[in-house]
């Protein structure tokens, strides 16, 4: 599996790119391919983020719910929630429109923050809302979403206030399905979020020190059992092995971008001998790290001589 790349940092915090310095929104097309990335690993911004699906089938987690999304359904994703996203198709591709709560208002003590922002950014049962094409509310968030991605693409002038125009309908629906969906408020999801942030970050600026599971559970204030039990229960893995194919994943990029030995490389992501990090990448890869490398290469080779000779 090949993770796209994002902006983040240390604390797993995307930095994510908007269409203008100062207008603090992003309309993207991800195209999940065998040679581009088929995951987004775990994550989360201070945007407020729809997905909507253009083809194919995906998986979001968001903490510790699940989500199969096909082709016309979407997503929402609060902001400050943690997640990740996964191709379960080959050429699948989603819509990600993201933006940031202050391009509604950024006056906190006003009457439109106070009432109709503020009580669904901090709702912690509306961490996210799964929309369905078919559902009236759902559609017209739906419609929203695709409606600001052709505005971005027809860039007529003043084309941002349209956008903007079009954000206030769209958020004014989405607190409509989630006063439709969220009925119950879980306070339990604020505390799991907060946990696999800090789970997650730890990984991320640790993953090449020997660390250990009694580290993880030192950090976020668990014992070992604990703190095993509740990243299986949210995340549906075991944190060894979670850890374990994220070194994995993260050797890939060296595998593929330099020319690093694997024995380099292997003590690079973590491991500490080259053959326990060539048994683990095996057994989760069902392929040798030189596999890997040899057909990256052979697969860049290939591109480079059909441009060469569409040139000719």
């Amino acid at each position: 599996m090949l993770e796209k790349k994002l902006r983040i940092d240390s604390e797993k915090r995307e930095l994510p790119v908007h269409i203008h310095q100062g207008f603090p929104i992003g309309i993207i097309t991800s195209q999940f391919t065998e040679d581009t990335y088929d995951y987004v690993n775990w994550h989360w911004h201070e945007e407020i983020q729809y997905n909507v699906v253009l083809n194919g089938t995906f998986c979001f987690h968001v903490a510790n719910k699940e989500f199969i999304i096909g082709k016309g359904d979407g997503i929402f994703i609060n902001t400050q929630h943690i997640h990740m996203a996964e191709a379960k198709e080959p050429d699948s591709s989603y819509l990600f429109v993201y933006f940031h709560p202050s391009l509604l208002t950024n006056q906190k003590d006003s009457y439109l923050y106070k009432t109709y922002i503020s009580s669904l950014l901090s709702d912690n049962s509306a961490s996210s809302l799964l929309l369905h094409q078919e559902i009236d509310n759902d559609k017209k968030v739906i419609d929203f979403i695709l409606e600001v991605k052709s505005l971005y693409d027809e860039k007529n002038k003043g084309y941002e206030l349209d956008i903007l125009s079009s954000l206030i309908q769209l958020w004014k629906y989405t607190i409509s399905c989630a006063n439709e969906k969220c009925l119950i408020t879980d306070r339990n999801d604020l505390f799991t979020n907060d946990r696999l942030k800090k789970i997650f970050s730890y990984i991320n600026e640790n993953y090449a020190t020997q660390f250990t599971l009694e580290d993880i559970s030192d950090h976020i204030n668990l014992s070992r059992s604990h703190c095993c039990r509740f990243f299986k229960n949210c995340v549906g893995q075991n944190l060894f092995q979670y850890i374990i194919n994220f070194r994995i994943n993260k050797s890939i990029e060296l595998l593929i971008n330099t020319n690093k030995s694997i024995a380099n490389i292997a003590y690079e992501v973590g491991f500490n001998s080259q053959s326990y990090f060539t048994k683990c990448f095996t057994a989760i890869k069902n392929k040798t790290p030189n596999n890997i490398r040899n057909e990256f290469k052979n697969k860049k080779l290939e591109k480079e001589y059909l441009i060469k000779i569409g040139n000719n």
